[in-house]
């Protein structure tokens, strides 16, 4: 039988840095803002906040529709059935 070879041991060394030292990344972001300033008046909010509602009333309402459904059919499986 032949001798095993010994696994080499890895030695770390401590240079006193933490994981999360990220000082050696580059400081300029990836993404930098070229548009105007942004919008601050009450009627470019609200307009933006109500045209955002609209875009999801639809899936919440079938959402909510599935869920009722769904609901109907357990209930109509364990509960009268039974």
């Amino acid at each position: 039988m032949g001798k095993k070879k010994k696994k080499e041991k890895i030695v770390y060394y401590d240079d006193g840095s933490s994981v999360a030292d990220m000082s050696k990344l580059d400081s300029k972001p990836k993404f930098e803002y070229k548009g105007t300033a942004p919008i601050k008046s009450l009627k470019a909010q609200s307009q933006t906040f109500f045209g955002a509602m609209k875009m999801m009333f639809v899936p919440m309402l079938v959402v909510i529709c599935g869920l009722c459904i769904l609901y109907m059919i357990l209930y109509f499986l364990f509960f009268l059935l039974a």
